[in-house]
């Protein structure tokens, strides 16, 4: 007997005051569960006064869980709870199962272990002001009113105290516990150089941590982001003590007094809330672009829109010219175009001590040098166009070797630890000459690690730790102006560089004098192959982690993986909807082709990833628990244009059942989400799909999905023709067509640019209109920028009929052609067909979208009734 529950045992919801508790539970109707044993199903909970107790579920007909194999045999049961009687606060609850004709039977419960029920809040907090006032956010006044408070716009705050500067200490403000609080989300430093989230619920408890952006729900519907600024010489973040009470920590290097700084922001959308407060602090900082809008057109293309490699993992510090040859080699013999390369760590020549000796690589792994190889590898892989290698921000992991002719160059400061840096009155020379002799050689991108390493030098070495702006500003100026911003950010979450690059913003893009690719970000920890433990943990950190690194000026990277891994599909799939680059690091001649395709797409003159134009964001549900422990699957939501994305991961150790809506999709656009239109949801994996009425768009409907598992759910708005209501006393012919997109890739409705009807009709012709005998032609038009297996949903309503012989398909790009092999699955309403190549390949990087125009001729006659 398999038991399945919504809510998930082991998570957390909340409810506000009326609204019932609903719980459903599904029962796998195996052996003596089966039809027409009569089973007992009871709900365990403490919602009563009296304490634990008990209340039976009753079944229902029809358990729909879309893509269950075993749904035939599935049996449903609902129950209804009333929370009149409940006072505001944590309920939990669980439940058990037995069947009833055998009464010596043992109940069975859900919950096998300890901490395993699932919790609800009840809350019976009414909203408030909806302008909002500090005396809504924290449960003291006295906390914050000795604080200078600005009060820039609607429910964003700015905090600021005057901190006195202590050697070697860092400095606290406490502000007490914050109101209404029911569950938190911090992105904390669990590593000087890497964020990852915590979440908890009753009280705040981030003692010990360092928490660079916290989320609040609060019991009356709000949100809360707390956000610590950092300036020059001053890092600012946020813990608690073990009473809950929120603390603002600050370390100031400076030497003598600084103002610690905190921006504060309350409403009704987290994600928005996230945007419109890092606007804000922009403006406080010193820079005055908005977070999301980018100086690019939706249509550039750039280095990280192609398939990249990276050689880390599949070499480790042991490249050498012929193991780069032999990979790339490889790739090409199984035809998979690699765009760029990232020769990581082990090409310079380095001493014992981890140190930098020279400009140039190791002649033992690259004899005949850098140029050479740059040379040899871009000539015998003509696709490859560009190439970036891998250095520390310190120019290796413990600086410059002293005693090399390279250290003898600069001046140099030791560090007791063992390691020897570049003065910062002479860093921007150094990177000037290392980035000019980089661009020589042929190298044209730099992933830079290593870059928190300034966080931990001893407190004593304060004053080398005030450093680290100039290395940063050195290397950002010099990679904008050798490699155009192809820049890697590695190793680098901290605070005093996420506020340097919001900073910076301006100066980059002021000196972009032409199209340029952005920044990446290193979003997370390194993939780790071989730690079992670590690919859940990576794909719902990188998620999570998104909600602030998209503010950064930054696309987040996700970073490399290796393609023919046990769970590579899943890195794949959460990497093409993330918004931000996919490189692979795979072995020689160990490659998964069949994921790879799934990933890049052939274009009429090139190749490329179908790259959403926007970063991935977590569905709100999952924002407040760890779907790597609870009993959740975890929702990554994307678009491509007027199509939503959602991809779906099951890292628990059983299958699960779970809802999906198109609210799940945060970045659909406010024009779609308001039209009564209705979608069609394709799923990847299971090339099935579903048609979501305009009455289920919010409450959406029942999915099932295998342990370790996952898929990629496109939600695509359906188009009408005619596109007025068809009045019921006419036999009108109506047809409704949603373009999916590319059925073959895993972000496949990125490739659709355009879709909708050619033809327009109106109600007065409609009127004039005798559709009976006659045969009607109508024209679905899509454009598209890639090829592949191109699928649409068309239904017909009664009034007409489709088949396979209804369709015609053109494409139209130098000239028409008729496409000879579709399809029409009458059971799903599916239409699909390849789109063949019909341009002729030109040598160079294609560096805007190419246009791949298809005409769909749907023609059928009106049923004679």
């Amino acid at each position: 007997m398999k038991v399945f529950v919504q809510p998930t045992l082991s998570s957390t919801s909340v409810l506000a005051f009326p609204a019932p508790f609903k719980a459903t539970a599904w029962i796998s109707g195996e052996g003596n569960y089966a039809l027409p044993n009569k089973l007992c199903v009871e709900l365990w909970s403490n919602f009563s006064p009296d304490g634990w107790a008990g209340v039976e579920l009753q079944e229902v007909a029809t358990p729909d869980v879309f893509g269950c194999p075993f749904s035939t045999t599935l049996r449903k049961f609902e129950i209804e709870l009333s929370t009149n009687s409940l006072g505001q606060g944590w309920y939990e609850f669980t439940g058990r199962t037995k069947v009833c004709s055998t009464p010596s039977t043992d109940w069975i419960w859900w919950s096998e272990k300890e901490g395993q029920n699932g919790k609800v809040f009840i809350s019976r907090t009414l909203e408030g002001n909806e302008e909002g006032r500090l005396e809504d956010i924290f449960c003291d006044k006295n906390s914050w009113a000795e604080q200078n408070i600005t009060h820039h716009v609607s429910n964003h705050w700015y905090v600021s105290r005057s901190t006195t500067w202590i050697h070697e200490q860092p400095s606290f403000i406490n502000f007490g516990p914050l109101k209404n609080m029911v569950r938190y989300l911090g992105l904390h430093r669990f590593s000087p150089y890497w964020i990852a989230p915590t979440t908890g619920i009753h009280k705040l408890d981030i003692q010990a941590k360092d928490v660079l952006y916290l989320l609040i729900q609060q019991s009356c519907g709000h949100f809360i982001v707390l956000i610590p600024l950092t300036f020059e010489n001053s890092m600012t973040t946020l813990c608690s003590d073990e009473n809950g009470n929120l603390i603002l920590k600050t370390i100031n290097e400076s030497g003598e007094d600084k103002i610690a700084r905190l921006v504060i922001a309350r409403g009704k959308d987290p994600h928005f809330l996230t945007t419109s407060s890092m606007d804000f602090a922009k403006k406080i900082i010193g820079s005055s672009d908005t977070i999301i809008k980018s100086t690019n057109h939706p249509r550039d293309l750039f280095y990280y829109d192609k398939l990249g490699y990276c050689t880390w993992n599949a070499f480790y510090d042991k490249v050498n010219h012929e193991s780069v040859t032999e990979v790339l080699q490889s790739l090409n013999n199984s035809n998979v175009s690699v765009g760029y390369i990232i020769i990581d760590d082990g090409w310079q020549k380095t001493s014992p001590k981890k140190q930098l000796q020279s400009f140039e690589a190791k002649r033992d792994d690259f004899p005949m040098g850098l140029k050479y190889f740059i040379n040899d590898v871009k000539k015998k892989f003509p696709h490859l166009h560009h190439f970036g290698v891998w250095h520390s921000l310190w120019g290796y992991w413990n600086g410059i070797d002293p005693e090399s002719e390279l250290g003898s160059r600069y001046t140099i400061e030791s560090i007791d630890c063992g390691k020897d840096i570049i003065s910062k009155d002479d860093v921007y020379r150094f990177y000037d000459e290392f980035y000019k002799f980089l661009k020589d050689q042929g190298v044209d991108l730099v992933k830079v690690d290593s870059q928190a390493s300034f966080d931990l030098l001893p407190t004593r070495e304060t004053r080398l730790r005030l450093f680290r702006n100039k290395y940063q500003e050195a290397l950002l100026a010099n990679s904008t102006r050798y490699f155009e911003s192809r820049l890697i950010y590695c190793m680098a979450h901290s605070p005093a560089i996420h506020f340097h690059l919001i900073k910076s913003q301006n100066s980059r893009q002021s000196e972009k004098s032409r199209k340029q690719a952005q920044p990446l970000f290193r979003n997370s920890d390194d993939f780790f192959p071989d730690s079992r433990d670590s690919h859940a943990w990576h794909i719902y950190t990188n998620a999570i982690n998104n909600m602030w690194t998209r503010c950064l000026g930054s696309i987040p990277d996700w970073d490399m993986f290796e393609s023919n891994h046990m769970l590579g599909d899943l890195h794949a799939a959460a990497r093409a909807i993330s918004g931000g680059p996919v490189y692979i690091t795979d072995k020689p001649n160990q490659h998964n082709l069949h994921l790879l395709n799934r990933l890049v797409a052939k274009t009429p003159l090139s190749s490329r990833i179908l790259r959403s134009n926007r970063p991935a964001l977590p569905s709100l549900r999952n924002l407040f628990s760890d779907p790597t422990k609870d009993e959740q699957i975890l929702k990554i939501s994307n678009v491509n244009g007027c199509i939503g994305v959602l991809g779906l991961f099951n890292f628990t150790q059983h299958a699960l059942i779970d809802t999906i809506s198109s609210m799940d999709i945060y970045w659909f656009p406010k024009s779609i989400q308001s039209l009564d239109v209705e979608f069609v949801v394709f799923f990847h994996i299971q090339q099935n799909l579903r048609v979501i009425p305009i009455t289920e768009r919010e409450t959406g409907f029942f999915i099932y999905l295998e342990s370790q598992k996952f898929d990629i759910a496109t939600f695509a708005p359906v188009d009408i023709y005619p596109s007025f209501p068809v009045p019921v006393d006419h036999q009108v012919p109506q047809v409704k067509v949603a373009c999916l997109g590319l059925l073959d890739k895993y972000n496949g409705s990125r490739a659709v640019s355009s879709s909708g009807f050619r033809n327009k009709q109106n109600s007065s012709e409609l009127q004039s209109i005798s559709y009976a005998g006659k045969k009607q032609d109508i024209i679905y038009h899509i454009t598209l920028v890639a090829l592949g297996e191109c699928g649409l949903y068309v239904s017909s309503n009664s009034a007409c009929s489709l088949s396979e012989d209804s369709f015609r398909v053109f494409l139209h790009n130098h000239k028409s052609h008729l496409v000879q092999d579709i399809h029409y699955n009458k059971v799903k309403n599916l239409l699909y067909f390849q789109v063949p190549n019909i341009s002729v390949p030109v040598d160079g990087p294609i560096y805007q979208e190419e246009n791949i125009e298809i005409d769909v001729h749907i023609s059928f006659w009106h049923n004679l009734l």
